[in-house]
Formats: C-alpha cells, sequence, structure tokens
C-alpha cells in the first residue's frame, strides 16, 4: 500500500522528481517503482491493474533465468531454472505485489547475463587465437565490439536496478561479478573492451534522478547516500525507522 501511496501523490503533486509519503518528503529509496505504477494509474486508474507491470517484470525474470541457465550450461538446465523460478511460492508471491525487490532481481539478473555474455564472446575468440595459426583482425575487432555491448546492456541494467533499490546494487553486481572474473578468467575484457560506453551508459541513467533530487532537496546527499545507506547497513541510520533481525534469525533464514 505504501508504494501505490506514494504513486498515488506523485500524480496528485504531479512531482516525479521527490516522492512523497502522507505528502511529505519520501526519499528513502528511489523513484522507479512509483514512476511505473503511477504510469499505471495514468492508464488503468486507481485500480488493481497497477500490479500489471509487476507482472510483466514476473514474465521476464523467468525468461531471463532461463537463458542465463542456458548460456551458463545447456538448453535442459535453463529450462529447469526457469521451472524452478516459476513454481516457487515466494516469487509468486512477490511478482503480485508493488514492490521493488523482483524488478531489482531482473535488473540485476541482466547484469549478470549481459556479463556472462561478454566473458563468453572473449573466450570464444581466445580460443580460435590459440587453435588457428591466423585469426583476422576482423573477427578480434567483431568480438571485442560484441564483449563491449554485452557490457553495455550490464551497465543500463544495473543502472536501472539503483533507480529501482538504491546503491546496494553496485555491491551485489560487483561481489557475484568479482567471483566471475575469478572463475571464467576474464582477464582480457580489461584490456580489449571500450570502457567508456560502458561508464557512461551506466551514469547517464543514475546521474539525472541524483542531480535533480539533490538540487531540490537540501541535505539530500547525506540523508540518501550516508544515512540510507551506509549507516543504514550498520544499524546507525537516523531517525532508527526499522528494527533488523537478529544475527540468529538472519543467519537462519540464509
Amino acid at each position: 500500500g505504501r508504494y501505490a501511496e506514494v504513486a498515488r501523490e506523485m500524480l496528485l503533486s504531479g512531482d516525479w522528481v521527490t516522492p512523497q509519503l502522507n505528502f511529505s518528503v519520501f526519499l528513502n529509496k528511489p523513484p522507479l517503482p512509483y514512476w511505473l505504477t503511477a504510469l499505471t494509474f495514468s492508464v488503468t486508474g486507481q485500480t488493481e491493474y497497477a500490479r500489471v507491470w509487476e507482472a510483466i517484470v514476473g514474465l521476464l525474470l523467468i525468461f531471463v533465468t532461463t537463458e542465463l541457465g542456458r548460456t551458463l550450461a545447456n538448453w535442459r538446465s535453463g529450462l529447469l531454472a526457469g521451472v524452478v523460478l516459476r513454481t516457487s511460492g515466494g516469487f509468486f508471491l512477490v511478482s503480485r505485489l508493488l514492490r521493488p525487490d523482483l524488478l531489482m532481481t531482473l535488473c540485476l539478473s541482466v547484469t549478470l547475463l549481459g556479463f556472462v555474455k561478454a566473458c563468453q564472446s572473449q573466450l570464444s575468440q581466445a580460443g580460435r587465437v590459440a587453435t588457428e595459426t591466423q585469426c583476422s583482425a576482423l573477427e578480434s575487432t567483431a568480438s571485442e565490439n560484441a564483449a563491449t555491448w554485452w557490457l553495455v546492456l550490464s551497465a543500463a541494467s544495473l543502472g536501472v536496478a539503483v533507480l529501482t533499490k538504491g546503491m546496494v546494487n553496485v555491491v551485489l553486481a560487483g561481489g557475484v561479478i568479482g567471483g566471475m572474473f575469478v572463475c571464467f578468467r576474464c582477464w582480457t575484457l580489461l584490456r580489449h573492451v571500450r570502457w567508456l560506453p560502458v561508464f557512461g551508459v551506466f551514469f547517464m541513467v543514475v546521474a539525472p534522478w541524483h542531480i535533480l533530487a539533490g538540487m531540490r532537496n537540501e541535505g539530500f546527499w547525506w540523508d540518501y547516500v550516508v544515512n540510507q545507506h551506509f549507516l543504514f547497513f550498520f544499524d546507525k541510520k537516523f531517525p532508527r525507522d526499522s528494527l533488523p533481525d537478529s544475527l540468529t534469525v538472519f543467519w537462519g533464514a540464509f
């Protein structure tokens, strides 16, 4: 209900930069889920059909999970991964709720899929170089272009994830991708990918809203970056408006 109310007030106020809850500034989370719900409200009215974008995200996540499994292993593994996801109770529940978590999961999955595809394009190129006496410069350039474009997709998707649920997505994606670098030995990516468009796309997605929100709301950078992200992680956020689970509960759930 909270996410629906923020979207409703966004439509009423006409302010798509500063979310409000109970008509007070509510910058705890980025605005993308509110935008999607508000846009749906503008088409369907303030009805239960606002959930439709969340259902579409769930369907896309099944497809991306299947493709990720196929890319990492084979079609059988990919289809099995999609079926396991589709028949999971938690997934069925969350794909019917107006929450940012499913969209964040989709964006992180696309981020990882793009990285895996980029790694594979470089590994296949390295394999051709190792098995052939000659490798044309054209083939090498095509491989580098493919890797760059897959990483551009990853960067754009990671940027959307940040607009969905904050900078924690950079930590989550960075940790997994760091491990994948080691497992896949994709060190050639560091040398052969054009990183300027990769980082450029990420900042083009992330920067505009953060800059506008900072310009319109005094204290935004301290509260949003330091308080809501860094201090929240250590349970030092002010005001302390949420209670953490105990370590026993956390590890038990994990």
